[in-house]
């Protein structure tokens, strides 16, 4: 998981009101995105290299600005990964947020 700090920029964005929306829209939030890039190849159940590709350009445009899109594109997909098959299965998906997240609260990309 250190990796993917180095090859993303440092951010955490500062809140300065209160965040509307609750957990429960967050996670459909997530939902919606994950399926939003998946399908395109006929398999809606699943992320694979370039459906990925675009998730992390579009949802992660501190990426996309970093002269390191390839590279950090198959980082991502490394990690998130986790069975190795080179696809990315919502339940993957949803695991690696939870971990950026924790990694955020931690500091690490601040």
């Amino acid at each position: 998981m250190k990796s993917i700090l180095l090859l993303l920029p440092r951010f955490v964005p500062e809140i300065e009101a209160p965040v509307i929306m609750t957990l429960e829209k967050l996670c459909a939030t997530m939902l919606q995105t994950f399926k939003k890039y998946s399908g395109k190849d006929g398999n809606s159940g699943e992320l694979d290299q370039a459906e990925l590709c675009q998730l992390v350009k579009n949802e992660f445009p501190s990426l996309s600005g970093s002269g390191k899109d390839e590279k950090a594109v198959g980082e991502v997909m490394k990690m998130m990964d986790m069975d190795g098959d080179k696809r990315v299965t919502y339940k993957e998906f949803a695991m690696f947020l939870a971990i950026l997240s924790m990694i955020m609260e931690e500091g690490g990309l601040s």
